[in-house]
């Protein structure tokens, strides 16, 4: 399966199947069109080739005058799981990055997604905050006021 640029097209499908991403439709709110019309090349799905569905997709950004890249989103579909899509995309993702002479990634997730922290420290990320909760670091308020989040970073 091939990683490539995410289409508008691509976009509508994956927002009008989230729940197969996410087991959840509150995610949708999540997904944003500046993804597919303003840092297109930095958003990637991977398609199945028989099915010609999107089976995984991640949203990132390079922000301006940081050394760093950004995954807002990164998703799975439900019956395409456990076969390294995700990681194949983040490994992409740290391409671009370094291309750009970035020198990490960023991401961020909730508290109690334990999935999430797991995938994410499979990969070799770690976890910042500025605070500590039970000996691990919390970004306080992140995503604002009572918000907190994981804060996680990877060295490129």
């Amino acid at each position: 399966m091939n990683i490539e640029g995410l289409s508008v097209a691509d976009f509508n499908w994956i927002r009008e199947h989230i729940y197969d991403f996410w087991d959840s439709e509150e995610m949708v709110e999540f997904h944003h069109s500046i993804f597919v019309r303003e840092f297109r090349e930095t958003a990637f799905v991977i398609h199945d080739p028989r099915e010609k569905i999107v089976v995984a997709y991640l949203l990132g950004l390079l922000p301006p005058g940081r050394d760093y890249g950004y995954v807002h989103l990164v998703a799975t579909h439900r019956l395409h799981r456990r076969h390294g899509l995700a990681g194949d995309l983040y490994e992409h993702f740290f391409e671009i990055c370094r291309n750009a002479g970035l020198k990490h990634v960023r991401a961020i997730t909730r508290i109690r997604n334990h999935a999430s922290i797991a995938f994410h420290r499979e990969l070799g990320f770690l976890r910042a905050g500025n605070v500590l909760s039970g000996g691990v670091p919390v970004a306080r308020n992140y995503s604002g006021h009572g918000e907190d989040r994981y804060l996680f970073i990877k060295d490129l």
